[in-house]
Formats: structure tokens, sequence, C-alpha cells
């Protein structure tokens, strides 16, 4: 009673007056859940926790097996800041004594952080998605913290269910059996080898070993600074440059790590950087950062420092050298092996924490389709793409002749300069100046908005013409020619981990899946001198996908009879001759098969093919009628999403919805049928890439470039008839159980823009 009459005299955050509440639960609970501060529902009540938010803390705590009647629930704030807002520091500051003093009558074992404010609360100012899961010790409640996110932010997004979900069954594992989850020792020990003598001590010892963790730490021009070696979870070696530089040392370790088991965190980017060191016969065997993202296919979640503390609860070991990311030949040495040796150490402890979590489906996709994929994917990164500087640099200079016409023509148009870069001037300017209609009562510049309005101004159709030109000159041009090395070559980051749906993405230093399709564009991508380009690209892989999920035989006998697919689904359709399909007809048969596939609203498909909602949904229908076991298959898909909460492919990934509300229910129901067939489609494409890297081995006769979403590109020496005779058969052969025919176009020649197909 004392302290709720403390807690009604504070006024030192400027809340005085909001309505409060104050904390429920047993004067002895082993566990505290902390939150932010009251709501609504929470003020009329008298308790916390007893709305939305509290209704999902209930399923949260009933599915780990927590008694929320056992528990103590309070917030970091005990006022309701009117307007509805998240507590501010200093309100959180000037609550923290009661909190604190609050928590420590109740002597719990463990204390449940719920959220931004009652972490900054019991641990000081954290990032959330860093600090998540861990556990740690806090001296002035006396009790082990587990920060969690909020149910609140759940709510808002579904996608941090199943951290709240893990993390609170951390804390449960410790109040259940006493124990603070915790993989490895703290502290690491290991030893820098400085010398050749050094080094051949390890390589002696490394003779008894089938596998060895692996972390290499690199310059900003790329070259090797040290190499991290690690075979226990708390002990490692690290070879200094020192050593690096004998010219004994880089063959001895390649001799010694020659058919290892590498293990490593994404270890594509060590690998790539062992073979510029010389150390050639190194591949990827075990990556932490596949493992994870096979047990959590979200994109964004998987770096090493959040897994480490996450998994083996170690606090950061990296904040000395934080500074030095962008250029750790500047890190002190020091600081520097101890990093890459911690490295080395906790990624071989992860790897078995993670190796116990994967299921019989995980294991396979592993060893079957992603570490294969990414050896392959490795070489092709080390090889790089050759870029035709020349044209390139006249491209650019085309572009900003270009670009500056289209300003001086914008300009005269209305009478004055302005920035057509500014958001606020275009908008000022075409909806205050020129009052051009407004779309959807919003002034906005974006693609969408301007479409709308350039039948009423000849503006803003120069505004999109000068922004893509703007953009191909940026994004595209002037960023190739920053990219390419000193031989013209470009090489990209495939991404294994970066979409839910296993496709693959590219990045650092560019995107090179992203390049338009336009003969411009590509043609500044050329063969090496004395080669051809060879490219492969599966025939509508998605539409064929869908196809072997719902076994449509109509549909199954389109793909199977060959020609345009779009024809033959439109005469099927709308029931006429192949050659009495019109060209819309045919447009509206391909949008409603991509519609299909990608869970397109009606709405949205009436606005794309410009009819009427009432003419789409007859459209529709006229779609599902020729098809009726493509509607069969959807509903049949969507059902097992929303009963089960995951849905798997026959590469056995996994698509999860761990939290499915009213909100996201409806994504939900398109993803559980996107995400499978855009799945298979690209392992599709994936596993064919692994079956050509594996035939071409190290040939440099002919050699992988580049994969683009479900095409294959390579350079030969060779006949490149007979290279795209057989690259054809690897992309279409043995595809599922070949119940659907697979299809590939191949085409040939010396720059991607302006490729020949070929008739085989």
């Amino acid at each position: 009673m004392l302290l709720q009459q403390e807690q009604a005299m504070c006024t030192k955050c400027g809340l005085k007056g909001c309505p409060m509440v104050f904390g429920y639960g047993p004067d002895t609970a082993d566990l505290v859940l902390v939150g932010e501060a009251p709501g609504d529902t929470e003020v009329l009540e008298g308790k916390p926790f007893v709305g939305r938010a509290g209704q999902l803390l209930n399923k949260v705590l009933e599915e780990v097996g927590i008694d929320r009647d056992a528990c103590y629930i309070t917030n970091a704030v005990n006022c309701r800041p009117v307007p509805h807002r998240a507590p501010k520091a200093k309100e959180i500051v000037a609550c923290r004594n009661r909190l604190i003093a609050e928590i420590r009558q109740r002597a719990p074992r463990m204390v449940v952080a719920l959220g931004n404010a009652a972490v900054q609360a019991l641990m000081g100012r954290h990032n959330m998605g860093d600090v998540h899961g861990t556990v740690n010790w806090c001296a002035d409640v006396n009790a082990f913290v587990v920060p969690t996110y909020h149910p609140a932010a759940v709510l808002r997004s579904p996608g941090y269910y199943i951290d709240l979900i893990r993390d609170m069954q951390r804390a449960a594992l410790y109040l259940h059996e006493k124990k603070v989850l915790t993989s490895v020792a703290q502290e690491v020990e290991y030893v820098t080898l400085h010398n050749h003598d050094h080094v051949l001590e390890l390589v002696e010892r490394l003779e008894s070993l089938s596998e060895v963790a692996v972390d290499v730490e690199t310059a900003s021009d790329g070259s090797l600074l040290c190499i991290g070696l690690a075979w226990r979870g708390d002990k490692a070696v690290v070879v200094t440059k020192d050593a690096l530089v004998d010219k004994r040392t880089v063959p001895m370790l390649n001799s010694a790590l020659k058919g290892k088991v590498l293990i490593g965190h994404n270890l594509k980017f060590d690998v790539k950087q062992l073979w510029r060191a010389g150390v050639s016969d190194v591949r990827v065997g075990e990556d932490t950062m596949l493992m994870s993202y096979t047990l959590d296919e979200r994109p964004g979640v998987h770096k090493l420092k959040p897994l480490v503390r996450q998994y083996l609860n170690v606090p950061d070991y990296d904040a000395p050298i934080r500074e030095y990311y962008s250029h750790m030949e500047d890190c002190p040495p020091i600081e520097l092996w101890k990093y890459n040796a911690y490295d080395a150490a906790y990624t071989y402890a992860l790897r078995n924490v993670l190796r116990r979590e994967l299921d019989a489906d995980g294991t396979w996709l592993l060893h079957n389709v992603l570490y294969p994929a990414a050896n392959v994917l490795a070489c092709m990164e080390y090889t790089g793409i050759m870029v035709d500087r020349e044209y390139l640099q006249g491209l650019a200079s085309k572009l900003r002749d270009e670009t500056q016409t289209l300003e001086q023509e914008m300009y005269h148009l209305i009478g004055r300069q302005f920035n057509p870069r500014s958001q606020k001037q275009l908008a000022q300017l075409l909806y205050h100046d020129l009052r051009l209609p407004i779309p959807d009562g919003r002034w906005s510049t974006d693609k969408d908005a301007l479409a709308v309005i350039q039948d009423f101004h000849p503006l803003p159709a120069k505004i999109l013409e000068y922004r893509g030109k703007l953009k191909m000159l940026r994004t595209y041009v002037e960023a190739l020619l920053d990219a390419a090395d000193d031989e013209g070559r470009v090489h990209t980051n495939f991404n294994l981990h970066g979409t839910v749906t296993g496709r693959l993405s590219s990045s650092d230093p560019i995107n090179l899946q992203n390049i338009p399709r336009t003969e411009e564009a590509r043609n500044a991508f050329i063969a090496t001198p004395g080669y051809t380009l060879v490219e492969a690209d599966l025939s509508q892989a998605e539409v064929r996908v869908l196809a072997w999920y719902c076994k449509d035989p109509n549909l199954i006998k389109a793909l199977a009879e060959g020609g345009d697919l779009h024809i033959r689904t439109a005469s099927i359709m709308f029931r006429k001759k192949p050659e009495e399909v019109t060209k819309d007809l045919r447009q509206a048969a391909k949008r409603l098969s991509f519609a299909t596939i990608y869970g397109q609203s009606v709405e949205a498909l009436a606005k794309e093919l410009g009819v009427s909602v009432t003419e789409a949904k007859e459209l529709q229908e006229q779609f599902f009628s020729a098809f009726p076991r493509a509607r069969e298959w959807i509903k049949a898909q969507q059902e097992l999403a929303l009963a089960t909460g995951v849905v798997t492919t026959p590469f056995r990934r996994k698509r999860r919805f761990e939290y499915i509300t009213r909100d996201n229910k409806a994504e939900v129901l398109r993803q559980a049928v996107n995400a499978p067939i855009q799945s298979v489609a690209s392992d599709i494409t994936l596993s064919a890439l692994i079956r050509v890297g594996h035939k071409l081995g190290n040939n440099q006769n002919t050699r992988l470039l580049i994969t683009v979403h479900d095409s294959i590109l390579l350079e030969t020496t060779e006949d490149p008839i007979e290279v795209a005779r057989w690259m054809k058969q690897e992309m279409v052969g043995d595809v599922l159980d070949n119940t659907v025919p697979f299809d590939a176009d191949v085409k040939i020649g010396p720059r991607w823009g302006s490729l020949k197909e070929v008739e085989l």
C-alpha cells in the first residue's frame, strides 16, 4: 500500500493527472513481466495487460508453459500517457526507482522486459533486434532479465511473434530448469601465430581434424589481415598477417585445409577471400547463417552477433572494434586478433547449437540445395562478369544530355526553373500552381499518381521520363562503372538468405538481378574476349509450377502443346481457336495467370486490365472454370496454412505463419499460394545451377557468370551451340516428377542485351 501511495505522489515526469494502473499478481512471484505503459482497456479494468496485447500475452504464456496467475505483471511507467503514445525517456527514468523497488519486493528469479521502455528501464537503451532473447543479470533487481518484443508490437507486425515465443521459451527454461541457457564460456582462449614455425605446429594439429571453423578479417581493399580457426567453442588460433606474408604459409594452409569440412558464418565470403589469398582448395562446408535461415526464413535476422547473443547468451564482444568495421586495417592488432578468434570459436559453438534444432527437412535442404548452391555461387561471384567501360561511358554521357534536355523542356513548360528531384517542389507545382486533380486526396508525386494526372498536363509525363533516365544513369550506369575492377569485371554478391521464398537476391556492390531488361541496359555486359555468352531461361516457370501443384489437365495440356502459352490459355478460357485469340484476350489470359500466382485482388486486376471490378470477377471466374483444379488447389493450400501455420515445398523449404490475425489473414492467404510457387520455380533454377556448376568443375573454358531469377548466363570458348544444347538439357531435365513439361529458351551472342535465340 505504501508503494502505491508513493506512486500516486510522483510528479517528476510530467504525466501528472494521467490515469494510473498498478502492478498485479502474487507478492512472491518467480517471474515478473514488465510492459511499457497501460492502455485504455487497462485503465478501465485497473489491471495491466488485459486488452488485445494482454490476450496475446496469455496465448504466448500458455504456449510456453507459464502460468499467468503465478506471474507478477507491471509496467515501466504506471501512468497512461494522454494522448496515447510510448513513454518518453524522462518518464521512464522518473518511474524507474518505483519499478526497481516493486520488482525487488517480489524477489523473482526472472524478469521479462516486454518492449523498449521496459528494456530501457532495466538494461539501458538497446536495439531490440540485437538483445531480444538474451539472458542478462541485473544487479538492481537481483534477477536475470530477458528482453523481448511487446505483444502490441507483435499485433502491429506479426512477424515478431516467433521472436516473442522463442524469447519466452528461454525464460521458461530458466524458470523450470533453474539454469541460464548458455553453451560456451564467456571468454575464448586463443593464441596468435606470427611465423612459419607457429603455423607448422597448427598444420600438424589440423591433420587430426575433420572439420574446423574459419573466419577471416580483411582490409578495406580486400587484402587478408588474419585468419581465425577453431575446433572448440572456447579455443581458437589466429594466423596473423606477419605469418601470411611468409610465402611458405599459404601453401601449407591450403594443403592442411583441403578436404576439411569448413564451418563459417556467411562462409561463401570467407572462402572467396581465402581463394584470393591463394588458399584455393577450400569449399563451403557448413554455414551458420544458412542454418539460421533454414530455421527461420525471415530475411534480416541472421547476423552472427545477434545469433551468438540469443543462442549462446554471450554479450557483445565486438564493441572495441565497431568503429573499425569499414577499415579493419586501422584496428589495433591485439583487438583485431581477439575479435577474429572469438568469431571463429563462437561460430563453431553456434553450429553445434543450431544443428540440434534442425529437423530432417532442414538438414536435407542445407546439404542438397543451400550448401551446394553456395559453392557454385562463390565461383560465379569470384569470376564476375565483364562490362564494356567505353559503352557505359558513352551511355552515361548520352543520359546526362537527355536529362538536361528534359529539365529545359520542363522549365519551358512551366515558365521558370525548379528542382525536378524535389518532391516538395513538385507537389506544390502540380497541385497548387497547376491545380491538377489530386489522386486519392494526397499531394503525391509517386509513379502511380503521376500516371493518373498525366492526361491533364504534359509535365507529369516529362517527370516520369526524367526519373527513368536519371535512375538508369545513377543506379545502373554510374554504379557499374564504379563497381568494375581493374579488369573491367563486376562482382556481385548472391544472397541465399535474402527472401522468405528462397529466391536469390543480389547486392554489394550492385544488384545484378535488377538490371533493366532493355537492350540498351544489358548491352553493357559483354563476353570476355575469346568467349561467347550463352543464356538459358526457363519458359513460364511459375505457371508450370502452378500446373505441377494443381495437376489441372487443361493447363498441363496447354503447356505440353508448346507455342505461346498465353494464347493457348486464352483459347481454353474463351473457347476460341488459337488463331481467333486477339491481343486483348491474350493479355487478359496472361494477367489472370499471374494474378492467380501472385494472389492479386480483383480490384487490382480490374485496374490493370482497365475494366470494371464486375468484369474482372467474370474474367477470373472464366479462368477458374477453364482450370478448375487451380481453384481447388488454392483453396486447399489456404486452408492448410490457416490450420497448420506452415506450407512446405518439394524442396523441403518451409513458409511459416506463426501468428495469423484478422489484420494479416489476407496476406497469409496470398503467400500460402504465391510463396510455394515462387519458391519451387526458384529452386528448379538453383538446382540446374548446381548441376551445371558440378558439370563444369574447374573448367575455365566454360564458366558461369550470373543468374537472374529463372535464367542462367555463362560464357564459353567452346562451341556455343553445343554448350547451349546441354545447358537446355540441364535446365529442364528431371524437373520434379516430370508430370509437367518444362522448357527453356537458349540464346547466344557477344552482348547480354542482344543475344540471339538458338533453335535446337
